[in-house]
């Protein structure tokens, strides 16, 4: 996991991604959705 968490811009993804409950079952009900708004 630390290898994959290198660069700024893979923190900040993994960081954003847990702020909004990405491990959450309704974010993994919904996870193409919950993609697309991680990407905004």
């Amino acid at each position: 996991m630390s290898r994959t968490l290198r660069t700024p811009e893979a923190q900040d993804s993994m960081r954003r991604f847990l702020e909004r409950d990405g491990q959450s079952r309704e974010a993994e009900l919904r996870m193409g959705e919950f993609c697309g708004e991680l990407s905004k």
